[in-house]
């Protein structure tokens, strides 16, 4: 098997005869093969791209009443750790109609990311105004915002002529990179939420049936400390600068072109 999926289930596992059935129904072109890492997680193997590529851009699916949440498999995969990487569609405007087939829209779009596939109305030209393209986002780290596309000469490779591309993103799933987890940001991490269950500094022991109040105020030496991350633009600077939080969606707003010659 070349291609290797996770599916993470957060809320129960269905039996694995379910899960089988389930990569049964989609009818996949090639074989795959379901084994079990632990009560939460199991991993998908599958031998062709183009399935491997339907399963994971479908990024949840529903399996005999519980929701199975779907990640690419890393070298350094890790139980308490998601993947920062996702299938995320990106539009790109500005492209010559001549660049409308699929060799030259995946090169354009390896400048953001690895590409995964084009959409079809793109490639039966049934819509030239933008061209779409999926791509293997990191979304944890710096966007580009735009492309600059050179042209050389075939005989003298030099470069006669460029334009730029202006790139967009469709919906980009949050990444905290507190709990490294996708789906909600840092600012809205339950880890970094304090949960009061009694008024503070106060809590009342009635256990000798008498009223005692103890402080329960956390001593200064053991105040944890808060976590700066490092900043990658001089905007996010400022920000922590101003004590302001530097959340995954923070570090997403940071944009840079990019740059290939055809």
């Amino acid at each position: 098997m070349k291609f290797v999926l996770v599916g993470k289930f957060s809320h129960g596992r269905p039996p694995m005869k379910k899960i089988k059935a389930f990569l049964v129904g989609l009818k996949l072109q090639g074989s795959s093969n379901v084994s079990v890492f632990d009560q939460k997680h199991v991993f998908i193997e599958l031998n062709l791209k183009a399935d491997f590529n339907r399963v994971w851009l479908g990024l949840a699916w529903s399996i005999h009443g519980c929701t199975m949440r779907v990640f690419k498999w890393e070298a350094d995969f890790s139980p308490s750790r998601e993947s920062a990487k996702a299938p995320v569609w990106v539009r790109f405007e500005g492209i010559p109609l001549y660049l409308f087939d699929e060799v030259s829209l995946m090169k354009i779009a390896n400048a953001v990311a690895t590409p995964l596939r084009v959409d079809p109305n793109n490639l039966n030209r049934t819509k030239l105004n933008s061209a779409h393209v999926c791509v293997e986002l990191d979304v944890a780290a710096p966007l580009i915002d735009s492309v600059w596309v050179g042209f050389e000469d075939d005989e003298s490779q030099v470069i006669l002529d460029g334009i730029w591309i202006k790139v967009f993103y469709d919906v980009i799933p949050p990444f905290c990179t507190s709990c490294y987890h996708i789906g909600h940001a840092m600012g809205a991490c339950k880890r970094n939420t304090l949960e009061v269950t009694h008024p503070i500094g106060v809590e009342t022991d009635r256990m000798a049936g008498a009223d005692k109040v103890f402080d329960k105020m956390p001593h200064p030496e053991k105040t944890p400390a808060p976590q700066v991350r490092a900043a990658t633009s001089s905007m996010q600077a400022d920000q922590v600068a101003a004590g302001g939080d530097m959340n995954s969606k923070a570090i997403n707003q940071t944009n840079k072109p990019a740059a290939l010659v055809m």
